[in-house]
């Protein structure tokens, strides 16, 4: 019954105030035997204990104990039903759950935007403070809520669509219960795959400057980078600058004893141990992150809807996709927020159909050359002869004018029967021509 717990709650108001996963003991009260989630028995805390012995193991990830006996040692304890021995899904695998800022307490939470700084005088992310207005140095279009993904922490359904234990929408393919784990899969990924509800929405491209129109792909990156028919030519450039920048952000289980740990750079106490949480990302086409891109087009295959990138296995630098698995494996206590995280920032940055073309083109101007008994339907490379030519390149834009009068409202259009696709009303107009001399 206590998977069943799966709540709404917000990461913005967890902390250790909260006392979810143990009997409360504040006000000078001990020994308790009952809190806001029960008995102080099983996993978790347990308040009649003492020292270390406190912070049992388990809650999120079985045998593993989450933090020690530090001052504040309770905020180590996540926010789950007393007594959880490991947050499993229906399928008795590892299930979903929030990492949060901070030492919030991470658990079953919806994960919030991105606010930026807190209400303090340092700002930064790391306290239990209320929320304020992000500084000016700290802000970036679109930081707030990069893409749909940031809907990942929802609570899914399961087939029947009851409510299922320790599950979310899937938007990646690095997931809790199939990291070091052969053969174990994520309900999101079966059948209808949960990414696909993320074509129901979109975010334009706004840096450095408003690049996108209305039903325009333009500012985004094209997925399909292999230049058909011509596939001997790779142009992933666009991809790997799109990578470039997204770190992928991973706890390894070794730091469950101090990843949130409670210091006070003006207090006293033991300064926390510094470990590496955001790694870069391998972008090699044989051993990183552009491995699936190049298995999908040798199998002939494409992208067709942006959020496919989803299913892409992103690589941490120092690794390849023959060690991801036991790489994500050592990271259990890594949130579901923070496996889907690289995808939020790459989602609204991609597209499958660019709107901007360049095209080269060579033209020439052929004259054949009369004489008696020859064949007009023959051009004679050896006697004909080229009267012109002009090199040169054009870039054209495929746009759709919202404002035509004659565009059919496709929320009203019933797409079971025979209607007019939404392509056919595309036009093309010529953004720039450039004549190549010599």
């Amino acid at each position: 019954a206590n998977r069943l717990a799966h709540s709404l709650r917000s990461d913005f108001k967890i902390h250790n105030g909260n006392t979810y996963g143990y009997a409360d003991g504040k006000n000078g009260v001990v020994n308790v035997t009952s809190g806001p989630q029960g008995p102080s028995l099983g996993t978790g805390w347990d308040q009649a204990l003492s020292g270390d012995n406190k912070i049992l193991a388990g809650g999120l990830v079985a045998n593993l104990r989450i933090g020690s006996n530090t001052t504040n040692n309770r905020n180590y304890v996540p926010a789950i039903p007393q007594g959880l021995a490991a947050a499993l899904n229906a399928s008795n695998q590892p299930g979903d759950f929030t990492t949060t800022y901070g030492f919030c307490l991470d658990g079953a939470t919806v994960a919030v935007p991105d606010f930026g700084t807190f209400y303090e005088g340092s700002g930064g992310y790391y306290t239990e403070m209320n929320w304020g207005d992000a500084q000016a140095d700290s802000f970036e279009p679109n930081r707030q809520v990069p893409s749909a993904v940031i809907l990942g922490t929802l609570p899914a359904p399961d087939s029947t669509g009851n409510p299922a234990p320790w599950q979310t929408l899937l938007f990646c393919p690095n997931s809790v219960s199939a990291a070091g784990a052969a053969g174990n899969v994520h309900p999101g990924s079966q059948g209808l795959p949960d990414h696909l509800f993320l074509d129901f929405f979109w975010m334009p491209a706004v840096d450095p400057y408003a690049l996108s129109e209305p039903l325009s792909t333009a500012g985004k990156v094209n997925l399909n980078y292999q230049l058909a028919p011509f596939t001997h030519i790779t142009r992933a450039t666009a991809v790997v600058a799109a990578l470039k920048p997204v770190r992928m952000a991973a706890i390894e289980d070794v730091n469950a004893g101090n990843y949130k740990q409670v210091f006070n750079p003006g207090g006293t106490g033991t300064a926390p141990k510094t470990f590496t949480t955001r790694n870069l990302l391998n972008s090699s086409s044989t051993t990183g992150s552009l491995a699936d891109f190049k298995t999908r087009f040798e199998a002939g295959d494409i992208f067709r809807s942006a959020s496919e990138v989803c299913t892409i296995r992103l690589v941490p630098a120092g690794e390849t996709l023959t060690s991801l698995n036991t790489w994500w494996g050592a990271r259990r206590l890594t949130g579901d927020n923070l496996r889907e995280a690289p995808y939020k920032a790459l989602y609204s940055r991609v597209t499958t159909k660019s709107n901007t073309f360049t095209v080269h083109y060579r033209v020439q101007a052929l004259k054949q050359v009369k004489r008696g008994g020859r064949d007009w339907a023959k051009w004679e490379e050896a006697k004909d002869v080229i009267a012109g030519e002009y090199r040169g390149a054009t870039t054209i834009e495929r746009f759709l004018d919202p404002n035509a009068p004659n565009l059919p409202d496709y929320a009203t259009v019933s797409l079971t029967g025979a209607y007019d696709p939404i392509d056919r009303w595309y036009r093309w107009r010529v953004l720039s021509e450039k004549q190549f001399a010599p």
